[in-house]
């Protein structure tokens, strides 16, 4: 799969962006301004799967905080 760059974010555009934090210090960066978020996928249909099921990651989504273990997402 040949990886193509990131269009512009817009809200109308009908695309998903998918970005991630290192750290709480990280987070407080990206309020402030001093950093961005890691890109890590944009489309209309998004699976991101998480393999290793004793491995807990904290999630967001829309604001909506929760922690997941090994799991399938898909976004679209």
């Amino acid at each position: 799969m040949q990886f193509q760059p990131w269009k512009p974010q817009k809200y109308d555009d009908k695309l998903l962006e998918v970005v991630g934090i290192t750290s709480a210090l990280h987070l407080g960066q990206l309020q402030t301004g001093a950093a961005t978020g890691l890109r890590l996928a944009q489309g209309q249909h998004i699976l991101i799967e998480f393999r290793n099921p004793t491995e807990t990651l904290a999630l967001q989504l829309d604001g909506e905080p929760w922690e997941e273990t090994g799991a399938k997402i898909e976004l679209s």
